[in-house]
């Protein structure tokens, strides 16, 4: 009985040594593993007030019974107007994009009827930079200008659609329906 005694006693000896060089072991690993950077990090906070204003903006912007065109021609399309405006305190980044509007193709006629977005181009001017593009790719959002806004200035654009040349028959009686939305930084 007291031979089988130490033997528990023994064992249980051993365990707890096991545990403790188990723990050590583990505990010394990660202490070695981890890193530790020595030195002074600097925070920045900066604050401002960041307000663009879109203006003047069309009350939709739609191609319905168009016809595909040249380049030349759907430059003198009827154009849509419209303003980003910096009112904040900050200088700012921003991107303008042509984006889906759902709501023409829900509370319209126009459900079933969407036209493929790579039918469509545009011509963009900003102040005195002109661009001309396609909508390939998402049908959801498009970017299509990016820039910078000082504080208290004002960019203004036009926009103009129209169905690309080389397009198919399968645009035949399909409608696009998009609005302007525009994303915007703080410019450091």
């Amino acid at each position: 009985m007291i031979k089988e005694e130490k033997n528990n006693e023994y064992k249980n000896m051993i365990i707890i040594l096991l545990l403790i060089f188990l723990i050590g072991f583990i505990g010394v690993t990660l202490a070695l593993w981890s890193r530790h950077f020595i030195g002074t990090k600097q925070q920045e906070i900066i604050t401002g007030k960041l307000e663009l204003v879109l203006a003047n903006e069309s009350a939709g912007i739609s191609l319905i019974n168009s016809v595909p065109v040249t380049d030349e021609q759907g430059k003198t399309n009827k154009p849509y107007f419209f303003k980003i405006i910096n009112r904040g305190s900050k200088n700012a980044i921003y991107k303008v994009y042509l984006e889906k509007d759902d709501s023409a193709y829900i509370n319209g006629e126009h459900i079933e009827k969407p036209m493929p977005w790579e039918n469509v181009k545009y011509f963009l001017k900003e102040n005195q930079n002109e661009k001309i593009g396609d909508l390939t790719g998402d049908n959801k959002k498009r970017l299509i200008y990016e820039s910078s806004i000082n504080t208290n200035e004002e960019d203004d654009y036009l926009l103009k659609l129209w169905i690309r040349e080389d397009a198919t028959n399968d645009i035949a009686d399909k409608h696009f329906h998009a609005k302007i939305t525009v994303e915007a930084t703080y410019d450091n």
